[in-house]
């Protein structure tokens, strides 16, 4: 059966020729498993025995047909790129080849707008190319140089050229591509500008500028930063940061702090360094992550500002500060012990004495030093505090609110008030005994001492409640209230609310330092003659 296709096919093809009179032509069979195969029919005609006969050559040409296919496909492909693509001849620079964008080039030359792209493009394409970059070709069979062309509008348009040296059928041509690269010049020269500004910015800048990389070697340093540190840029670039600034502690607390920059933490903080000479210097530091633009930290932004003379200012203030503590403790010490001595001369007196008039002078003066002796027990308190190193323990809230309520119950002021407590811990509690009693303590006499006489059901209560890293305490009354214009000034020193106070006005002082030595946080809400609430927020440390 196939043979007899073929025969008739041939019988077809012949006839196809003979009507044509061709002895060439192009045509597609079918298959016997129906696929339609392209092949190529050469013809040859002669004479045998006084006949025609004609000889068929059938080619398939279907790889053929592929690769043109292909090649029609790259053509297209290469037309429509926005690069300039061509092929010179290497000897004599005629243009063998190029895509539609080459010649769109040549023709809005303004120079060569007058020429035919093959004259063009010897002048503009071959001719324009740098000797050596000609050399280099030959010699290493590539190069990229940058050329240009006025556009008919007069506009600078820049291009850059990627040559390349090849060899067919034992002759030399130069395959070229011309890229327009007016855009990513403007945007390179805006890259330029906006770093010079930055650089202008950051050596103008009154404040010291240091970048450094992840192992924290010096990147760039600012004039100010130098003239901060007193050392020049060349002993400070490319010298680890933690090295070049030497100071008491300084390296194990750059390294702690580089460590957090790698976390993305930015934070201030101060850091003493010595200079050259062995003079103190103090530095406040602002230090940040360095990302790059996949927002990966790649080292350290920190801005130095000098504050050794203001540091230098809070250590003598400080040392006075300490000073004067020392005074008013010692003399309340010294001035207790007469006074202690008046109180029991007084008392012996009252009992010696029985005119009356004596024994009123003899109340007046108990009265006085009674009042005189809270003075200097809270003086000495309030210096104490100051003073104090702060020691951490585990306690117990309940049994620490039991002891100070218990001691407090026998005043005269406490008969009637309905004491509270309510706590909500899940851990324990760690913390200094001695200044948390004292601020309790403190809190709940106040709200004693101005509760309301007339008050049905007066009341104290202290709450303590725990809030993720804190803890959280209450002290509230429904006592006489303080007025709102009062409420900021109740926290200062020797501050009394009114005239009728019989206080120091030390109290709530002590209880503000007090909570401001456990690294706390305090807040007050009042209202006149509802009551008053203090609540104060204290870390809550952790075993181990």
């Amino acid at each position: 059966m196939k043979k007899v296709l073929w025969i008739l096919l041939a019988v077809g093809l012949v006839a196809t020729c003979e009507s044509y009179g061709l002895n060439y032509s192009e045509s597609a069979i079918r298959s016997g498993d129906g696929l339609e195969i392209p092949v190529e029919i050469r013809s040859s005609s002669f004479e045998l025995d006084g006949e025609k006969r004609m000889i068929l050559h059938i080619s398939d040409v279907s790889q053929r047909k592929v690769s043109e296919q292909r090649l029609g496909l790259f053509n297209r492909l290469i037309n429509q790129s926005g690069d300039a693509i061509f092929l010179l001849d290497s000897e004599n620079g005629e243009l063998v080849d190029a895509n539609s964008q080459t010649y769109q080039i040549l023709q809005n030359d303004a120079k060569l707008a007058q020429k035919s792209p093959q004259e063009g493009g010897k002048q503009l394409l071959f001719d324009n190319i740098p000797s050596e970059v000609m050399e280099e070709v030959r010699r290493t069979g590539s190069a990229i140089y940058t050329d240009k062309y006025t556009g008919r509008s007069g506009n600078y348009l820049p291009d850059e050229v990627n040559l390349g040296y090849i060899k067919s059928d034992s002759h030399a041509y130069l395959v070229g591509v011309a890229r327009d690269i007016t855009e990513r010049l403007y945007q390179q020269n805006a890259l330029h500008q906006s770093e010079q500004k930055y650089r202008t910015l950051v050596e103008k800048m009154y404040e010291g500028f240091l970048k450094t990389d992840n192992e924290e070697t010096i990147l760039f340093v600012n004039s100010s930063a130098c003239s901060i540190l007193r050392r020049d840029k060349t002993e400070l670039i490319g010298k680890r940061s933690y090295e070049a600034l030497r100071g008491e502690d300084s390296s194990k607390i750059i390294k702690e702090k580089s460590a957090l920059r790698r976390q993305g933490i930015s934070e201030q903080y101060e850091l003493y360094l010595q200079q050259k000479n062995g003079d103190d210097l103090w530095l406040l530091v602002a230090g940040s992550p360095y990302v790059d633009s996949n927002g990966d930290t790649i080292g350290t932004i920190a801005i130095l500002t000098d504050i050794t003379t203001r540091k230098i200012a809070e250590i003598k203030l400080q040392e006075k500060n300490d000073e004067l503590d020392a005074f008013v403790y010692r003399a309340s010490h010294d001035l207790k012990g007469p006074l202690t001595s008046i109180i029991g001369v007084t008392n012996i007196a009252r009992d010696e004495v029985n005119d009356s008039g004596a024994l009123r002078y003899f109340d007046m003066i108990s009265k006085s030093t009674e009042r005189l002796d809270l003075t200097l027990s809270e003086l000495i308190e309030a210096t104490r505090v100051n003073t104090a190193t702060v020691k951490l323990e585990a306690l117990n809230i309940n049994n620490l609110l039991e002891d100070i309520i218990g001691s407090l119950k026998h005043l005269p002021k406490s008969r009637n008030i309905d004491f509270q407590t309510e706590i909500k811990l899940n851990n324990g509690f760690i913390s200094d005994r001695k200044l948390l009693s004292s601020i309790l303590q403190n809190l709940i006499v106040n709200s004693i001492n101005y509760h309301k006489v007339d008050k049905k059901q007066p009341f104290v209560k202290v709450s303590v409640e725990e809030h993720a890293e804190k803890v959280q305490f209450k002290v509230e009354d429904n006592g006489q209230g303080i007025p709102e214009r009062l409420q900021k000034k109740v926290f200062e020193m020797f501050y009394r609310g009114n005239t009728q106070s019989k206080g120091s006005g030390l109290g709530l002082y002590i209880v503000k330092n007090s909570i401001s030595r456990l690294d706390g946080s305090c807040e007050l809400s009042s209202e006149l003659g509802e009551g008053t609430t203090i609540s104060f927020s204290l870390p809550q440390h952790h075993e181990g």
